[in-house]
């Protein structure tokens, strides 16, 4: 049975999925080993990567897009 069937089901508190009302999913991203969370390192060639994708990509989109409309 997938999650797709169980949507729409009621199920009873700390079921999956359900989006806690207190303060425990703040409690658990204090953690020390999620101190770091979000912060980028531009030191690594993941990032370089993604950034120099992104250019290539947002190009030759443009380069298509101007030779379909002209």
């Amino acid at each position: 049975m997938g999650v797709f069937s169980e949507l729409g089901n009621h199920r009873s508190i700390g079921s999956l999925g359900a989006i806690p009302k207190g303060s425990s999913a703040y409690d658990i991203l204090k953690k020390p080993e999620y101190r770091n969370m979000g912060d980028i390192s531009w030191s690594t060639g993941e990032t370089w990567g993604v950034l120099i994708g992104g250019v290539a990509v947002g190009l030759i989109g443009l380069t298509l897009f101007n030779r379909y409309y002209r």
